[in-house]
C-alpha cells in the first residue's frame, strides 16, 4: 500500500511488517504529529517503521524534539513502545537533532535508532543480515 500526504510518502510493506515514511522538503515541529499519525493506524500499529529524512530539512528545535515523545497522544496511545523506529538521515544538521530525539525517545521507553545507512536500518528493523549487493526494498 502506498499513500502520499503533503511532503510525506508512506509505503506499507506487509511482507516485512514495515512502514516506510519518506519525508521531503521542510518539516516543522507542527508536522511531527502528522509523521506519527502515519504509523498509528490499527492496520500497521504493530509494524516497525523507517522514517527517511534524507531529503528533508528538520525545522525543529531541541525543545520540540524533547517533548514530542512525551506529549504526542498518537505515540502514547498507539502502541509505539512495542515496535522499532529507524530514523534514516545523512550526516548533516538533521543528524544531531535526530540523535537527540533518539536519546529522549529511549528515555521515554521508545525503541528508536538513527542510521545513515539504509541497509543497516532495514537490517535492524527486520532482524535480517543482508548479503553484499542485496538491498532491502525499493524506496
Amino acid at each position: 500500500m502506498r499513500l502520499s500526504k503533503g511532503n510525506m510518502d508512506v509505503v506499507v510493506l506487509d511482507d516485512l511488517q514495515l512502514v516506510r515514511i519518506n519525508i521531503g522538503g521542510e518539516l516543522a515541529a507542527t508536522d511531527l504529529e502528522d509523521c506519527y499519525n502515519t504509523r498509528t493506524s490499527p492496520e500497521v500499529q504493530s509494524y516497525n517503521s523507517l522514517y527517511d529524512f534524507r531529503n528533508c530539512l528538520l525545522q525543529t528545535n531541541i525543545f520540540d524534539l524533547y517533548n514530542s515523545p512525551r506529549t504526542s497522544p498518537q505515540l502514547q496511545a498507539g502502541g509505539c513502545k512495542t515496535v522499532k523506529v529507524a530514523l534514516l538521515t545523512n550526516q548533516d544538521e538533521n543528524y544531531e537533532k535526530l540523535k537527540f530525539h533518539e536519546m529522549t525517545s529511549s528515555n521515554s521507553g521508545f525503541n528508536s535508532k538513527v542510521f545513515t545507512c539504509e541497509q543497516e536500518a532495514i537490517a535492524w528493523l527486520t532482524n535480517h543480515n543482508f548479503d553484499q549487493g542485496e538491498s532491502g526494498f525499493d524506496s
